[in-house]
Formats: structure tokens, sequence, C-alpha cells
């Protein structure tokens, strides 16, 4: 079974924070990272003066899956707004959750908050 991996967790793995083994478990599996977030992941590497190119690379030799966020994404993400807006999400962060929903998959993210978002069939696992 697939599974969606949010920002903060292949952040995490990067840096090699706590929850980083887990992540590593995880991606011995089918994993799933949408463009959305892909996008967010290399800005962050940008942001923090990290090669691109070598994310990149690392993206591929992980073998995870890119899947793209197209319009349909973009409306789930607008509609669960007004329910996760309370806890701070980012686009993000709402895209990973609409990715995992739409797939009906769990969603792995180092952000504690997660856990307390009721969505239907949203399955949050955190990393730490």
């Amino acid at each position: 079974m697939i599974s969606v991996l949010d920002t903060s967790a292949l952040i995490c793995f990067v840096k090699k924070e706590p929850g980083w083994e887990v992540v590593l478990d995880v991606l011995e599996q089918e994993i799933l990272i949408n463009s959305a977030n892909l996008a967010e992941f290399y800005t962050w590497i940008t942001r923090n003066n990290n090669d691109l190119e070598k994310a990149i690379e690392l993206v591929k030799d992980l073998e995870i899956t890119v899947q793209n966020f197209d319009e349909i994404d973009a409306a789930a993400v607008a509609k669960i707004y007004p329910k996760t807006s309370p806890f701070g999400l980012s686009l993000g962060d709402r895209a990973a959750i609409v990715t995992a929903i739409r797939l009906k998959t769990k969603v792995y993210t180092a952000d504690k908050i997660w856990k307390e978002i009721k969505l239907a069939d949203l399955e949050v696992v955190l990393i730490r």
C-alpha cells in the first residue's frame, strides 16, 4: 500500500532529526509526495542554502513517486480550510492531507498538531 509523505517528514529525514529513522523505514515501502509538497521541500532546500541539484537527485534515488497536484486537489484543499484553519495548517500541509484522503492511505508527518484534526478518512502517522 502506498503512503503519503508530508514535507515536514522529508525535511526531518534530510536533517537527520528525531524521527528520521521512521521515514527511512517508510521509504522502504511505496511512498508518494505530491508536487505541491515537493515544491515546498525544494523551496526549503533553496532557502537554507542547500544544494538543490543534490536534493533533486535524492528524491530520485529514494524512488519517491511524485503525483501531480491538480485542480481537483486545489478545490479539496480549499474545502478543508475551514476545518484546518484553527490549527494553522499551511497550503502544503493541506495538500498532503487531501492527497492521503483521496488515496485512502496514511500520511506521515512531523507536525504533531495534525493528530487533532478531525477529517473523515484521514489517517495521520506522527514520525516523532
